[in-house]
């Protein structure tokens, strides 16, 4: 069943040009390391964005990354990611009591 529902006319009418979405926002990212013998997996939820005013399109891209520690050791530039974010984890374990500084 369809609805006849009004339309709701602005008096002053607002014209905004067109949004140019020109970025990625890294919206989620979620690494998973079931135990230390199974390979570790992440997951990435890239979100396009306006630079020019910070607006989000709605529109998302989703990456998987499969064996992280595999694939880092073949691109110093996710290996030297990996160290830092767990070199970062163990300072806030640290911090919190978890574990030895």
């Amino acid at each position: 069943m369809s609805l006849d529902l009004p339309e709701l006319i602005a008096a002053e009418p607002t014209t905004r040009p067109a949004v140019t979405y020109d970025r990625y926002w890294l919206q989620t990212l979620v690494m998973r390391a079931p135990s230390p013998g199974q390979p570790a997996d992440a997951t990435v939820v890239l979100a396009r964005y306006s630079s020019a005013d910070g607006s989000l399109s709605g529109e998302t891209v989703t990456l998987t990354v499969a064996d992280l520690f595999t694939r880092a050791a073949g691109d110093q530039q996710l290996a030297a990611a990996m160290a830092a974010l767990l070199e970062a984890v163990k300072n806030i374990a640290a911090a919190d009591g978890l574990v030895d500084a």
